[in-house]
């Protein structure tokens, strides 16, 4: 039976203080505690699919290597993480030092060993990260930001037929729409899809209100897609209610107001907010279409993916392919991809703060 990411951390809190109690009870008893949760957690670990000199994605020496940037990332906001803070600080501040100062070796070194212990325990929490595949797995929850309408006439909802939307082939003037990669997203996840969430500016809020093209455009992909969809206005302006548009399996949108769009901190925060049951309820289950919005937004939502057991994706620009669900592409998020995530945010603020 395979465990869910709640339950493998559920379990994981379990087994770490279980141990640690043990201490108020006996010292010897937690020195052999210690042993046998250093071994079961290496178990646990490999079993779950880590080698111990596998290739960079299943290799516990590269998890060791990145658990404290992953770590740092965001788990210790999560009732998991925060338990790892406590037992660390306690093991490295306190018993420790205390067994070091006695002359307690053996009571040092067993509380090395379990500290080891939390870390490969955490290895088995976590998970080895997903193989890459061609095109992602249908999702359930699909979250995909809006970008300011770059079209005039919104009555071209009503004029395009429902395969130009499916080509990319939607135009005013010589530029496609940008709301061209939400319909392909929806069209892509529509047999599995539960919930849609939008992230949305102050900008793009005020040209909501203004022009309800978002009623215009669900209205064309609920006759293209056979869906129904419950539109939550009521999230964007307080005192709207719901908007039910078209017949078939019910779709619900929700909207995420993420303030003028420009701060990552803020935008993060605001999908962290927004997301944050479902991610950790069913996290696998959740896509992130980083196609539309701003990269400041993209970033921020590969952040909060990057976290947990979500995924991301993206349209591939210039496709050949004649159906542009054929060129969605699975981003796959690993703590592995903090390494490299680091290394540009590094290299942007050299360029920003040391440019002549």
């Amino acid at each position: 039976m395979k465990l869910k990411s709640s339950e493998r951390r559920a379990i994981g809190i379990l087994a770490s203080f279980s141990v640690a109690f043990l201490l108020a009870w006996s010292k010897r008893a937690f020195e052999f505690g210690a042993v046998a949760f250093l071994l079961m957690s290496i178990v646990l670990a490999m079993h779950a699919g880590w080698k111990i000199r596998g290739e960079r994605s299943d290799s516990l020496l590269t998890f060791l290597r990145l658990f404290i940037p992953k770590f740092l990332v965001g788990d210790v906001l999560t009732l998991y993480g925060i338990s790892l803070f406590i037992l660390f600080a306690m093991t490295l501040t306190a018993w420790l030092p205390d067994g070091l100062e006695e002359g307690d070796i053996v009571f040092a070194v067993s509380t090395l060993m379990y500290t080891f212990g939390l870390v490969f325990l955490s290895a088995w929490v976590f998970g080895v990260p997903r193989k890459s595949t061609q095109l992602p797995a249908r999702a359930k929850y699909l979250v995909a930001s809006l970008s300011i309408p770059n079209w005039g006439d919104d009555s071209v909802f009503e004029r395009a037929k429902c395969e130009d939307f499916l080509r990319g082939a939607v135009y005013e003037g010589n530029r496609p729409l940008n709301i061209i990669p939400l319909y392909v997203a929806l069209a892509y996840h529509k047999d599995r899809l539960e919930e849609v969430f939008l992230l949305v500016s102050d900008r793009v809020a005020g040209e909501i209100e203004r022009r309800e093209y978002i009623e215009r455009f669900f209205s064309m992909t609920s006759k293209c897609l056979s869906l129904k969809f419950v539109i939550n206005f009521g999230e964007l302006f307080p005192g709207r209610g719901e908007v039910v548009i078209g017949e078939g399996r019910e779709v619900h949108v929700h909207f995420i107001r993420i303030g003028s769009g420009q701060d990552i901190k803020e935008v993060k925060n605001s999908v962290s907010t927004g997301l944050s049951d479902l991610l950790e309820r069913e996290g696998s289950e959740v896509i992130f279409d980083i196609t539309s919005g701003t990269a400041v937004i993209s970033v921020a939502m590969i952040l909060e993916a990057i976290k947990g057991d979500a995924r991301a994706e993206y349209l591939l620009q210039n496709c050949e392919k004649e159906y542009k669900t054929e060129c969605i592409e699975l981003i796959e998020l690993t703590l592995f991809d903090f390494e490299d995530l680091v290394r540009e945010f590094r290299e942007y603020f050299e360029r920003l703060y040391e440019s002549p």
